[in-house]
């Protein structure tokens, strides 16, 4: 999911929970806003690259794991509420992780 919101994948239960989640969630439906944001002033070649771009969380993921390594960051950044900020503002469906979390993945690079 977009959201990482846990939903039910029984077969009993349906499709329609998915698709009603879809239709309401705020992360999703302010997505053509920042993109529209970002289209505002682009280049024709810049709107082709963002109509084609495609999020990808675990990307998202180890470019921030690289980050805290190689600028030797501490562990807590992901708590700083100015991060924060700054990493939805770039893009409000990245999920940040724990301190913890990014401790043992900065261990494991």
């Amino acid at each position: 999911m977009h959201c990482h919101e846990y939903l039910s994948g029984k077969q009993s239960v349906g499709t329609s929970h998915p698709k009603k989640h879809l239709e309401r969630c705020k992360l999703r439906s302010r997505v053509p806003e920042f993109v529209d944001k970002l289209c505002a002033g682009a280049t024709p070649s810049d709107i082709e690259r963002l109509e084609n771009w495609i999020y990808d969380s675990d990307l998202a993921h180890r470019a921030l794991v690289r980050m805290v390594v190689l600028h030797e960051l501490p562990f807590f950044i992901v708590e700083y509420d100015g991060f924060n900020e700054f990493v939805y503002s770039l893009n409000p469906l990245f999920k940040i992780v724990s301190r913890t979390t990014i401790k043992l993945d900065c261990m494991g690079f």
